[in-house]
């Protein structure tokens, strides 16, 4: 039995800002964003002998995994671009006009827009999804933290909820609708089986 955890990233700046951060790779931790996570690193526990670090491209991804990586320092650690927070916002945006355009996208649920050149859609966030969950099944470890943003999460637990509804305007419309607050360092706590089924274990 492989176990998988899903950790959001520390508080940083963008989210201080009230900005989702869609993009924003180079956005650093604050104080208490570093605070959070050397708190995450303190409660976890691993007796595994393979255990695997991930994190996401962002900045704030590593910066709230390094704390468990010097806790377990022969541990493996990868960082996965899968695992990066849905872009479909352009940096290029700011304030209002981010804010609507945001709201636009959403109402109009459409799997195939892209709102601008320099970001993906969300047939391409689904894609990475699928590949993250086809990445740990394949690894050789026995237990693995993944350091990763919210939407990715959200997506990745109604990926296996739904894993048989290939209808992506629904899927859309269900991660737009999704009630459950994932907060600074929450995580998604899942096993995988020998037949290489998901059993959803605990949000924490």
């Amino acid at each position: 039995m492989k176990t998988i955890r899903l950790v959001r990233h520390g508080e940083a700046f963008s989210n201080m800002q009230g900005n989702e951060g869609e993009g924003k790779e180079k956005d650093s931790l604050t104080n208490e964003g570093n605070l959070q996570s050397q708190t995450f690193a303190d409660s976890f526990n691993s007796s595994s002998t393979s255990l695997l670090i991930v994190s996401s491209m962002y900045k704030r991804a590593q910066q709230t995994a390094n704390p468990l990586r010097v806790k377990y320092p022969n541990s493996a650690a990868e960082t996965w671009e899968e695992v990066s927070e849905y872009y479909y916002l352009s940096d290029k945006l700011e304030g209002e006009a981010k804010k609507i355009l945001r709201k636009e996208y959403w109402l109009r649920n459409d799997p195939e827009h892209r709102t601008d050149t320099d970001v993906e859609n969300f047939i391409e966030f689904v894609k990475r999804v699928d590949n993250t969950i086809a990445k740990i099944k394949k690894s050789p470890q026995d237990e693995i933290v993944i350091f990763t943003h919210a939407k990715f999460m959200r997506l990745f637990l109604l990926r296996l909820v739904h894993r048989k509804n290939i209808d992506l305007k629904y899927l859309m419309t269900s991660l737009n609708g999704y009630k459950h607050k994932v907060d600074y360092c929450d995580s998604f706590k899942f096993f995988l089986d020998k037949k290489g089924s998901f059993l959803i274990s605990e949000f924490e």
